[in-house]
């Protein structure tokens, strides 16, 4: 066989360019909106979620919410903003340091004892 080692999207756009170009843009255009549902599902999905690491303590709802906005933004249909992303990733950063670092801080400084402290990281 001649194409054993390609795969079988490799032999269609093969096939494709052979016949004409106009097939092989509708096949390529139709490969860019595929890829821009599965993106803005997982976006999406990635967003709710944040949305729930918010109320749940087991899931880092900012990491999560931020990895949903990076992949919607990766989509075709929203243009890039790099600021957007940049302030974000250090809004979710900073958020998601001070869930985990505060519980510690406010028993430090209000004088808790220190097996809770040892108890609230083993947790």
């Amino acid at each position: 066989m001649l194409y054993h080692n390609h795969s079988f999207f490799d032999g269609l756009l093969f096939y494709l360019s052979l016949q004409n170009n106009n097939n092989l843009n509708k096949f390529l255009f139709l490969q860019e909106i595929n890829m821009d549902i599965l993106l803005i599902i997982i976006g999406l999905g990635f967003c709710i979620i944040g949305i729930v690491g918010s109320i749940l303590p087991i899931l880092p709802g900012p990491p999560f919410g931020w990895l949903g906005l990076l992949l919607l933004e990766l989509t075709k249909a929203i243009p890039n903003n790099y600021w957007f992303l940049g302030v974000t990733f250090i809004i979710a950063i900073g958020i998601f340091l001070l869930d985990y670092m505060m519980p510690s801080i406010s028993i430090k400084k209000f004088g808790g004892l220190k097996r809770v402290l040892l108890e609230l990281y083993l947790d």
